[in-house]
């Protein structure tokens, strides 16, 4: 009893930084001033909620490149793990409902992150022109290219979306590998479970140079091919 209420008190004080630091997000315009912002605060709840991370690869994201980054994507801890682990200023696409959310969604249009809109070709063009718009800035892109969490923590599917925007950009892959997130914030819950260790595994980026929409396929299934068997190693090592 006395470990689910620590628990449910972290998350109360972990949604009070997050309100903390939203403010302070939007009070910035420049997108470095906000990329600092972010990193400070997800900087913060990680150390609040003493989660254990460790990052394989680091050599492999150049914060001077631009990417389209991906990750299979296990739970709500993903993203604070993410900018904690790549040095890389980026920013995400995400399922257009969380813009909905009072307060939240402002925060998310505030700071040019991209609304996802399934089976929607002129919302799909929308995303297209926005990023476009990112790296103009001098951003990366993340997009989870499961579209969804995985429950069993096994990879889903891969959606075509990141494969065609990093073609249609000339931007190299980066793929990330996260292990153990779902047992630090398991599925349908927002507790943490600090006693577990999170692995980060960078990947070596994959080019895309001179591939057309045509190489989506064939560049999905090398992602795919790639980041499933460094996840299987990852997770056998743990065991």
């Amino acid at each position: 009893m006395l470990k689910r209420i620590k628990q449910d008190w972290a998350v109360f004080i972990g949604i009070c930084k997050l309100i903390k630091f939203g403010f302070i997000f939007i009070s910035k315009k420049d997108p470095k001033q906000q990329e600092q912002v972010i990193r400070d605060c997800f900087k913060e709840l990680v150390r609040y909620w003493k989660v254990q991370i460790t990052v394989e690869g680091a050599e492999h994201a150049d914060h001077h490149e631009q990417y389209v980054i991906i990750s299979n994507h296990q739970s709500q801890m993903d993203i604070p793990v993410l900018y904690q682990a790549i040095p890389v200023p980026m920013r995400m696409a995400a399922k257009h409902q969380l813009f909905q959310i009072p307060l939240f969604g402002y925060f998310l249009k505030h700071g040019g992150f991209i609304p996802i809109y399934r089976g929607n070709s002129t919302a799909a063009i929308r995303a297209l022109n926005q990023s476009k718009d990112l790296f103009q800035k001098g951003l990366s892109l993340f997009m989870a290219p499961e579209g969804t969490r995985s429950k069993t923590g096994d990879f889903l599917k891969f959606k075509k979306g990141p494969f065609v925007m990093a073609i249609e950009h000339q931007k190299p892959i980066l793929p990330i590998v996260l292990i153990g997130t779902r047992d630090v914030v398991r599925h349908g819950s927002l507790r943490i479970y600090q006693e577990f260790p999170i692995h980060v595994k960078i990947l070596p980026p994959i080019p895309v140079n001179g591939l057309t929409y045509k190489d989506r396929e064939a560049l999905l299934e090398r992602a795919f091919k790639e980041m499933s068997a460094v996840y299987k190693e990852g997770t056998r090592d743990v065991r």
